[in-house]
């Protein structure tokens, strides 16, 4: 395999180390690592070569193939359509790829890094809340939150990434990026959909309810002008009190459905009643089943308080309230019951139940996905128990059908105080 003549330059006891490529006769191909010594006498001749092979075959193959499969991943993260990266727990930017560069506005990986994990967040809180998650729990899921481009414009981004600690003790962060700025504009016409539906379902009750107080303080008025003609003061200051609380009446379902009908995914998470939750929901649905001879069961509501974005848990309420109405409203036994539980200091539940005889384990299979309704054509848009269950997820909550209830029941799971809850908390 070797052959070194006389006169080949080989130093005095000079080591030589090489890999090659052998091809056999039978066409075979090995590598084999050579380890040589040449030695030479006072003349300067190569007097004796001596030294090993070793058959390296098996370990070359084996770069070769992580080399293919190195280039192989780096062709994935240049050609994907999301964003992918990795990250120091420091928030140093190791590595993102293309996509990921255009997704946030940078031209080069060297001029992402310069800007930093930090100058990527609208809020730079979000970006200490997803390094304590993955501490916590090694991983993110599907984690949505306002970013930030280099041009200083804002987009929603979601955000996957699971934590991984190198054998020094040292962790780092594999993360993956996607603009879900449309999907969001989507979700938010969605939204306002669904409300704008719930609103037309529960206009005549609502109509009922504040054409009652109207008529309360058209015939106190009538009453005040004739006591007046009679020079009869003595029910006036009565009858004036009556006429100030049933405008205070007529004010707050006013405020109910102006809070109700605009959208609320943007607002912060504030500190919340939960009494004032229920009774907000009551005032805008409470009629509507007087009208229709339901009977609305309220329990015990506990006097404590949970952050939240209120207007989006009033629309949950008033979504399982809604479907419970038509489906008892037909039935010769109709009743609804609310009730609110609150699970030692952290979760609380909203149960809504109802006389009728359930829902079959193929339609509960379905009940929760988009557009899936078993209302009749032009009775519901499909979307309320999907949306509900988006709006308690992002509240850190879940919503789901008791299956093991008799009768039809819906809860609601909230933690008191979310973890992905906005920083803007209201005492």
């Amino acid at each position: 395999l070797i052959k070194v003549s006389e006169d080949d330059p080989c130093p005095k006891s000079h080591l030589q180390e090489q890999e090659c490529r052998i091809i056999h006769p039978d066409g075979k191909i090995i590598y084999a690592f050579i380890r040589m010594q040449c030695q030479q006498d006072e003349h300067g001749r190569t007097i004796r070569v001596q030294g090993t092979i070793q058959d390296i075959t098996q370990r070359k193959i084996l770069e070769i193939q992580l080399s293919k499969a190195k280039d192989t991943f780096q062709t994935i993260l240049d050609t994907v359509g999301i964003g992918i990266g990795m990250a120091s727990f420091g928030g140093d930017l190791i590595k993102l790829n293309p996509e990921g560069l255009q997704i946030l506005g940078y031209s080069s990986l060297e001029d992402a890094q310069q800007a930093g994990i930090r100058s990527f967040f609208q809020n730079e809180t979000d970006q200490r809340i997803l390094r304590n998650s993955l501490e916590e729990n090694a991983s993110i899921k599907s984690s949505e939150l306002m970013l930030k481009r280099k041009d200083g414009t804002g987009f929603w981004g979601s955000i996957n990434a699971r934590s991984k600690t190198e054998l020094d003790g040292s962790q780092f962060a594999i993360f993956t990026l996607t603009d879900v700025t449309h999907q969001k504009d989507v979700e938010t016409r969605l939204l306002q959909a669904d409300k704008m539906a719930s609103l037309g379902e529960m206009a005549a009750g609502i109509a009922h309810e504040i054409n009652t107080p109207l008529a309360i303080i058209l015939g106190k008025m009538n009453r005040i002008e004739r006591l007046l003609t009679a020079d009869k003061h003595s029910h006036i200051l009565e009858d004036a009190t009556i006429i100030k609380d049933t405008v205070m009446r007529i004010s707050k379902i006013i405020k109910g459905l102006h809070t109700f009908a605009r959208s609320g995914e943007v607002d912060p998470f504030l500190t919340t009643r939960i009494s004032d939750i229920v009774n907000h929901t009551l005032d805008l649905c409470q009629e509507r089943f007087r009208a229709s001879n339901i009977r609305l069961e309220i329990s015990d509501i506990p006097d404590i308080c949970m952050i939240c974005r209120e207007t989006q848990i009033v629309q949950i309420l008033i979504n399982l309230l809604n479907n419970s109405f038509y489906a008892v409203q037909d039935l010769s036994e109709k009743w609804i019951k609310l009730e609110v539980a609150v699970l030692g200091t952290s979760e609380v539940h909203f149960c809504v139940s109802d006389s009728g005889v359930g829902i079959s384990p193929e339609i509960a299979e379905k009940i929760m996905l988009p557009f899936f309704t078993t209302k009749p054509v032009g009775k519901g848009t499909g979307l309320g128990l999907s949306i509900s269950r988006g709006i308690a997820a992002d509240h850190g909550g879940t919503l789901l059908l008791d299956r093991e209830s008799k009768r039809t029941r819906f809860v609601l799971k909230l933690p008191i105080q979310p973890q992905s809850a906005s920083r803007e908390f209201v005492a």
